[in-house]
């Protein structure tokens, strides 16, 4: 999806056999950092459809542990690119 150093902004995976429907993954989006070990959730953006905004939860302490400079003002610019293109239709 879209990656910023290690990071980037993609659809959340699921292990167990049960999917959501094609709807949750519209407005869910796992923020993963990537590593030689592989990658790892570090926070899950959730779209609030009637407030219009992003809503950030991190997993545990990880999103501070592991952020780096200029993290949260791409995160800000992504966040506001993925309400446009929510609000008003597929952009890209």
């Amino acid at each position: 999806m879209s990656k910023f150093k290690s990071f980037e902004i993609r659809r959340p995976v699921f292990i167990e056999s049960k999917m959501p429907d094609e709807e949750y993954f519209k407005y869910n989006f796992d923020l993963v950092k990537n590593s030689e070990n592989g990658s790892f959730s570090i926070g899950h953006f959730t779209y609030n459809v009637k407030e219009g905004e992003f809503d950030f939860r991190s997993i545990g302490t990880r999103y501070l542990k592991y952020r780096e400079d200029g993290l949260e003002e791409w995160l800000l610019l992504w966040c506001e690119l993925k309400k446009i293109e929510i609000e008003y239709g597929d952009i890209a």
